[in-house]
């Protein structure tokens, strides 16, 4: 919430910023130029008016210290908005006898030359920093959208792997289970094998009893050489 009140003042700064510049040139303007300034003021308080309330608006909703803090500064910035304004209704009426001056009538009014070429150089320079400001602000939003999108992009690759992890993980256990039936595949063969062996050795083993003991010895070395093959 704090974060939308800042952005609420940037907006702000930028909006008097040239409403600041518009009433220099409103003062030394004349004729269509300077109702075009006026219009333009107008409708730029009414803007700042409306930043202002929806930054009251946030602080209502706020607790403990940092909602008398900012209080603060939005009734700072609405101060500032009023003297502001106080100045704009200064600048646009008409001086003297109701008539606009020219630049030889403000002669008259005591106001040099030189007068009036620095108050066009500070409202030139007034209307720069609000350009910078807008630059800046416009940078920030950038930014932050820039910011937004790579966040967005690591979370669908973070998804990804996560995917292919899980994928890889049901692969292993396919393997390891089709190695462990291979296994049980094998030793039932290897069974098989085994009691066929001995089923032929116990049934010949009466006309193999005149070889002096070879039986014996034949499934000694059957046995081992099992064992040795199935451990």
């Amino acid at each position: 919430m704090a974060s939308l009140i800042d952005n609420y003042e940037q907006q702000y700064a930028v909006l008097t910023a040239d409403i600041t510049a518009k009433i220099g040139r409103i003062r030394i303007q004349s004729g269509g130029e300077k109702r075009a300034f006026i219009q333009d003021v107008d409708r730029q308080i009414e803007e700042a008016q409306e930043l202002l309330e929806q930054m009251e608006l946030e602080v209502r909703g706020m607790n403990g210290t940092a909602r008398d803090r900012l209080r603060g500064r939005v009734e700072s910035h609405r101060a500032e908005l009023k003297r502001l304004t106080q100045e704009f209704q200064t600048a646009k009426q008409p001086r003297e006898d109701t008539m606009e001056i020219t630049v030889e009538e403000s002669w008259d009014n005591n106001v040099t030359e030189d007068q009036r070429k620095r108050l066009l150089d500070s409202s030139e320079r007034i209307e720069r920093t609000g350009r910078t400001l807008q630059n800046g602000y416009r940078m920030a939003l950038e930014t932050e959208e820039i910011g937004s999108h790579v966040l967005k992009e690591l979370h669908e690759q973070r998804e990804t792997i996560q995917r292919s992890r899980g994928r890889v993980s049901c692969e292993l256990c396919k393997y390891f289970e089709d190695a462990n039936y291979a296994g049980e595949k094998n030793a039932r063969k290897c069974e098989f094998i085994m009691y066929s062996t001995l089923f032929l050795l116990f049934s010949y083993e009466k006309p193999m009893q005149n070889w002096d003991g070879d039986l014996d010895c034949c499934r000694e070395c059957f046995f081992g050489a099992f064992n040795r093959e199935l451990f």
